[in-house]
């Protein structure tokens, strides 16, 4: 079978999705923003969400330059702190009635996107052909953990924005955690995950059972140098042949104790590496491991964990990870994928060069902890929001930087709290990045993280009234001024309001006399408008978006 490397942004159709949420342990500023951002709303996709290793961003913006969210805005970027490292590689698209779950182990790179060698699995849901219900359920109750401890708006962007347009969220069926689903008459997969006391390897061998394992497959970038995910994979199956394929430019299992059952691959000398790889040398990410038993029943597991005790959880301080586990009763998986051993293809461990450059991993986390952890900072007018946690005794205060990174300004914290919020006299426009610093010394106390513009995020929910509104808006500061009468019942009370001042459509949760001054607000903004027909502030659009959300 011809296999070809494909790009997963055209598997998004268009005008089918109104929101996403996406994880990534590295992230690439300007070739999201350049393809993936403008992939995502060429199909209609506004409310974009990025999960992204806490330890990864922090390196980030210590290398900021300023060109970050510049070439696309209104996304958010929302750190991820584990113990170990935020690894997991998911797309989760959501529409009015469908969605589009994709897992896999490629990061928000070009590379992870274009020219690593990456696998992925991809599963549509449709209200009117449920049957990847099951592992949407498992993905969504995923995610949900995950951003139910999401600060600020990106909390409710991740999750009422999403579960109030795609109300099917709610009707999915009900999963037993890590558990074989059926999608088909010969196949069912499982979402793996490391939890708490309960790791991917444990739930591989808790599928598993009490099949006997004839053969293993092993494909990964890295493992680890003492072998010892190998050893508890040898150790658990004793019956089976373990073939381990493996790219130089990774970390390979150097010193791992000899044994027969194991057989040796270099990745690049393989043929399914240069027929995805043309004439251009590519560098393996994906991670593979694949059972087959005496019976012929097959079981597979691909996604963002590679076969280190890290990757599987073996470790006490596990990664978070996110794979698919498939069972094929007539087996022939790795065939369909295009992976074929031949035994001329074998090779001697000591033959492999040792990558001696240190782990990215470890080195990143190692130069990045901080007694606090900022998580989002907000700004709103002139009032600054910001969120973190951790626990500091020493004074501490708030640096704002600019675009070039300088720093324009130092606010004094009377009292550290994990919400705090700070009266500003700074344009918005001038304000970049912000970073926890100890008051004595200007110390790092925290890691630096970009200031998110509370309004220019405002404006990517997903309500159609809001696209409606902003396209109305932007026609305006085009010059095309024939539609101007059709913002006004924009700033009209809504009719379903009940009486307690609550609206039936929208509800805010707002009480009525709040809600009627900031409608008088709107309306007097409205009116100005008309009179100024081509001088439209930026925060009169604010206040318009801002009533549309209440």
């Amino acid at each position: 079978m011809a296999i070809k490397r494909d790009n997963i942004l055209t598997l998004i159709g268009s005008g089918r999705y109104h929101s996403c949420i996406l994880t990534t342990f590295s992230f690439d500023f300007y070739f999201f923003e350049m393809k993936v951002m403008k992939w995502l709303r060429s199909c209609g996709v506004r409310n974009v969400n990025v999960l992204i290793d806490g330890y990864f961003y922090s390196e980030l913006m210590a290398q900021a330059t300023g060109e970050e969210m510049k070439f696309s805005t209104g996304y958010s970027l929302y750190p991820i702190f584990e113990s170990g490292i935020f690894h997991p590689k998911i797309w989760l698209l959501f529409g009015e009635h469908e969605g589009l779950l994709i897992v896999g182990s490629g990061n928000l790179t070009n590379s992870g996107n274009g020219s690593n060698d990456e696998i992925w699995g991809s599963f549509h849901f449709d209200i009117k052909q449920p049957s990847h219900g099951p592992i949407f359920s498992a993905a969504w109750e995923y995610i949900s953990k995950l951003c139910s401890g999401v600060k600020g708006i990106t909390g409710d962007k991740t999750t009422r924005w999403i579960g109030e347009h795609s109300q099917w969220l709610a009707e999915l069926p009900k999963n037993n955690p890590f558990e074989l689903l059926n999608i088909s008459e010969d196949e069912q997969i499982a979402l793996l995950y490391n939890s708490e006391g309960n790791n991917i390897w444990q739930q591989i061998q808790a599928i598993i059972g009490t099949e006997k394992i004839v053969e293993i497959t092993a494909v990964s970038p890295y493992y680890d140098t003492q072998g010892k995910a190998l050893e508890q994979i040898k150790t658990a199956y004793p019956d089976a042949e373990i073939n381990i394929v493996m790219d130089e430019s990774g970390t390979i299992p150097v010193a791992v104790k000899p044994d027969k059952r194991y057989s040796f691959y270099d990745w690049n000398e393989m043929e399914l590496c240069r027929s995805i790889g043309a004439n251009q040398r590519s560098k393996l990410h994906a991670k593979i491991l694949h059972f087959r038993t005496n019976k012929g029943i097959e079981f597979c597991l691909f996604g963002s964990a590679n076969v280190t005790a890290a990757g599987l959880g073996i470790n006490n301080s596990s990664n978070n990870e996110v794979c698919v586990f498939t069972k094929s009763p007539k087996g022939n998986i790795l065939n369909k994928i295009g992976l074929k051993l031949k035994e001329k293809d074998k090779r001697q461990l000591s033959t492999f060069t040792v990558n001696t450059n240190s782990s990215i991993f470890q080195s990143i986390i190692k130069n990045n902890k901080f007694p606090v952890k900022l998580l989002a900072a907000e700004v709103s007018y002139n009032i600054l929001t910001v969120y973190s946690n951790g626990k500091i005794d020493t004074p501490v205060s708030i640096a704002l930087y600019d675009a070039n990174n300088r720093q324009i300004k130092t606010l004094s914290v009377t009292e550290y709290k994990s919400k705090m919020e700070f009266k500003i006299e700074i344009e918005e426009s001038y304000l970049r990045y912000i970073q926890i610093v100890s008051s004595t010394g200007n110390l790092q106390t925290s890691n630096k993280i970009i200031i998110a513009n509370y309004f220019a995020i405002a404006k990517t929910h997903p309500d159609p009234k809001n696209e409606e509104l902003e396209k109305l808006c932007n026609q305006l500061q085009n010059g095309e001024l024939r539609n101007v009468l059709d913002l006004i019942h924009y700033a009209i009370i809504d009719e379903s309001e009940k009486e307690d001042g609550i609206s039936l459509v929208r509800n805010s949760g707002m009480p009525r006399k709040k809600n009627r001054r900031l409608i008088r607000m709107t309306t007097n903004c409205m009116i100005w408008i008309i009179i100024n027909l081509l001088d439209i502030t930026h925060s009169c659009m604010n206040i318009l978006f801002y009533s549309l959300l209440l």
